[in-house]
């Protein structure tokens, strides 16, 4: 299976639930319910913080404020990622981890920039001999054939476009 995995909010209720009562340890739990050890963890973190409304899951954006806030929250009181996260019921600490990296390497201002998402290749336009090139190939079917000969002045197989074949 692959991808992540979703849990109801009762079913982390039942498991913290059980874990609290102390008689079962936490991995027999995370293998009786077949959970990662570390998801039993954060929600229990989470839940210690916020109560039941830390149990559920809130994807969406953040400012650059308030990730400057977490940031430098966490280095302030010396809490971890894993505490921090839960603290402002932050669902993942690869976020908060990746929130740092930039703070440090970049600089505050890098964390107002949008980076979700690929970057864009729609800038780039074909110049005049890439146009050409693509126009020699498509008329001569047989262009970059592996039987050609090794050109002499740049050793390679393919035709060389510079002495014009």
């Amino acid at each position: 299976m692959s991808g992540k995995r979703i849990y109801s909010d009762e079913l982390k209720l039942e498991i913290l639930q059980r874990y609290q009562k102390g008689d079962i340890g936490l991995m027999a739990l995370a293998e009786k319910y077949h959970v990662n050890k570390a998801d039993i963890q954060k929600w229990k973190a989470a839940y210690a913080e916020h109560g039941i409304e830390g149990l559920t899951v809130k994807n969406g954006t953040y400012t650059g404020d308030f990730k400057i806030a977490v940031v430098e929250y966490m280095h302030n009181t010396g809490t971890s990622m894993r505490q921090t996260t839960a603290h402002f019921n932050i669902p993942t600490p690869k976020s908060v981890s990746a929130w740092e990296r930039i703070y440090y390497e970049e600089g505050k201002e890098a964390l107002y920039e949008e980076r979700r998402g690929r970057a864009s290749k729609m800038g780039a336009k074909k110049t005049g001999k890439a146009k050409k090139a693509a126009k020699k190939i498509k008329e001569f079917p047989g262009y970059f054939s592996d039987n050609s000969p090794k050109c002499q002045r740049c050793y390679s197989r393919k035709r060389c476009m510079a002495k014009g074949e």
